[in-house]
């Protein structure tokens, strides 16, 4: 039947099936950690580098604007209130 006897047959292809799953695993996290350190992460708070102290009052008006809360009259003028920093 087998070459080697089935048990050797079947232990080489259990060894064989184990070493690609640790294969495609360690590719896996390897890309999965050079992609989480690339890509940006906007649902952390303080993801956003250059978004100082001030920009979150502009931040906080453009999401309003954005859902509908205000119109386009309010936002404006808040906005110019704002300044150009903020």
């Amino acid at each position: 039947m087998w070459p080697y006897g089935f048990w050797n047959g079947a232990q080489a292809i259990a060894g064989s099936l184990v070493a690609l799953v640790i294969f495609v695993t360690f590719w896996a996290v390897i890309i999965w950690l050079i992609l989480s350190l690339v890509r940006p992460r906007h649902d952390h708070p303080h993801s956003h580098a250059s978004a100082g102290p001030g920009d979150e009052p502009r931040r906080i008006l453009d999401v309003r604007f954005a859902r509908g809360e205000i119109d386009e009259e309010e936002y404006r003028r808040r906005r110019d209130l704002l300044g150009p920093g903020g």
